[in-house]
């Protein structure tokens, strides 16, 4: 083939030497035919022509988009907060460290004094607050356990005089038909001119002694259930209960027993002979002096242990008002503890963030006296951000956590993702323009990003997949509502439409259009005679309207 074409060439290459005037007209002929034919296919007589697309379902990403400087995500200055002379410096260019590294210390040892001062008035402030409040309720539990005492020392005591008591004021010992108390009650009513000071025996003496024991079974049966495990309110009301009915009792057996030896008295001055027998009479004289006896001390015994227990409580009562005065005094020397603690940790320095160290003063070294505030280096860290500026109207669209994708115009080659890490609050005014900082994190670390380069960023605010879309062409508004051209006779007629986001490229149709419809995507126009069109703005993807690719 390639023969034949070389020697078709080389025929026309002669022919042209030989005959140049008609190759001449040939070539002209050509080139006028050629020109006819253009013209007749291109020539549409002023008529205007259609590029149609079809409906497609595809994803939509709407971003914002913005410009802005790298720079660490955080940067501290390593700052001494005390004045003093440094004992340690380990500050080096380049070193990269975790937070809470040792990095410098100060002179701490006043410091430390300090704090071992405030360490020895918290403990003695301690040791007095457990003094007084366990003096006073070690008193108050040892009264308790004298209350107990009292009380079975008591109920021993009436336990051991119940039966003599019992036949003298309930039995007869002459076989007759009252006691023999009952009986030395009306002998001496009978014989003794003094009646007036019997008074007391008003009632039957049998049935006194009967509602008395019967009270004092009563408090005995609730006092044997008390033990040093009841609670300090039941031993404290039993005590109390204890020694009244004891007292009365004591007055029972005191009145009785004055009784027994006036009957005893008269009987012998008038020579009188009696039914009782004067032994028996001496023997109950003897017995009722021994319960006196008895229940005196057990009354004295009561009211010191009713007595202690109160006074005791009183007492702790005063302990409490001085606890709470310690307390205040121990919450001072707690709190002068902690700020001798904080005050001394402030002449240890340590780095509060992972990082790399960016720059050290170099002039300072161990034994030089510094003032609290100067810089000794700076810590920046690894990971970056990107700064940016958005207007009010984008900035609302944004949200932490939102991806982002960025360009630096320095590394052509390298596109960074990112995430938003914070928005501004509050915007800045400037020129009545109101504008909020973006701060957006690398998701890499990479050496080549430097410090203060510059970088495009592409926010996506929003990504809808599988959606109805058309190019942006192809939408067009008018009377603030949306539209589409659609093939139509004669001409392409509008139809009204819903538009979603859209991005660079196309736009989401929400509702008017379903996939695979035709419409008009592209109008053609003869300059010199195309029909005017009805006034119209085409949809497009503006940061002011929809942001870059946005709504």
């Amino acid at each position: 083939m390639i023969n034949i074409i070389k020697k078709i060439a080389s025929v026309i290459k002669v022919f042209t030497l030989k005959h140049k005037i008609i190759s001449l007209i040939i070539i002209l002929c050509l080139l006028g035919g050629g020109f006819w034919i253009y013209k007749s296919l291109t020539n549409n007589d002023g008529q205007t022509s259609y590029v149609l697309g079809a409906v497609a379902k595809g994803t939509i990403i709407s971003s914002i988009s913005g410009t802005g400087q790298v720079s660490a995500f955080d940067k501290i200055d390593v700052k001494p907060k005390v004045s003093g002379k440094i004992v340690y410096i380990n500050i080096q260019k380049d070193n990269e460290i975790k937070a809470g590294t040792f990095l410098a210390q100060i002179d701490a040892r006043d410091a430390q004094s300090a704090v071992q001062s405030a360490e020895n008035d918290l403990d003695s402030a301690r040791l007095s607050l457990t003094d007084i409040n366990g003096e006073a309720k070690d008193a108050l539990d040892a009264a308790y356990d004298k209350g107990l005492d009292a009380l079975t020392t008591t109920y021993k005591d009436l336990a051991s005089m119940k039966a003599n008591l019992d036949s003298m004021f309930l039995e007869s010992s002459y076989n007759g038909n009252d006691s023999d108390i009952n009986y030395y009650l009306d002998f001496v009513r009978f014989y003794d001119e003094k009646t007036n000071d019997l008074s007391f025996w008003i009632t039957d003496a049998k049935q006194k002694y009967s509602d008395m024991q019967k009270n004092m079974d009563t408090v005995e049966e609730i006092g044997w259930t008390i033990s040093k495990n009841s609670q300090a309110s039941q031993i404290e009301n039993i005590v109390a209960e204890t020694y009244n009915s004891v007292k009365i009792f004591l007055d029972l057996i005191r009145q009785t027993s004055n009784l027994t030896q006036r009957y005893q008295k008269i009987s012998e001055t008038k020579n009188l002979t009696t039914p009782i027998k004067t032994a028996a009479t001496t023997t109950q004289i003897t017995q009722l002096s021994a319960a006196l006896e008895a229940l005196i001390k057990d009354t004295a015994t009561l009211l010191t242990a009713k007595s202690d227990i109160t006074a005791k409580k009183v007492a702790l009562s005063k302990a409490n008002i001085d606890i709470k005065s310690q307390n205040l005094s121990m919450q001072k020397y707690e709190n002068a503890l902690l700020d001798a603690k904080e005050n001394l940790a402030k002449y240890y320095i340590y780095s509060s963030i992972d990082g790399i160290i960016s720059a050290v003063d170099s002039t300072i070294k161990t034994g030089d006296i510094i003032s609290s505030g100067i810089v000794l280096g700076s810590i920046v860290t690894k990971q970056q951000v990107i700064e940016i500026s958005l207007n009010e109207v984008d900035a609302v669209k944004v949200k932490t956590g939102q991806k982002v994708t960025i360009a630096f115009d320095a590394l052509p080659d390298i596109t960074a993702t990112g995430s938003v890490v914070d928005v501004d609050i509050v915007g800045v005014v400037s020129q009545g323009v109101v504008s909020y900082g973006v701060k957006i994190a690398l998701d890499i670390i990479d050496s080549q990003i430097k410090p203060g380069m510059s970088g495009s960023v592409n926010i996506i605010t929003e990504t809808k997949q599988n959606v109805l879309t058309v190019p942006n062409g192809a939408v067009k508004s008018k009377n603030e509502a949306y539209y589409v051209l659609v093939p139509g006779s004669p001409a392409p007629i509008q139809k009204t439409v819903e538009v979603g986001v859209a991005d660079d490229t196309n736009t989401e149709i929400i509702s008017g259009l379903a996939e695979g419809d035709q419409i008009v995507i592209r109008t053609i126009s003869n300059s010199k005679s195309a029909t005017p069109t009805i006034p119209s703005t085409t949809r497009q993807a503006t940061q002011g309207l929809f942001g870059p690719g946005g709504r």
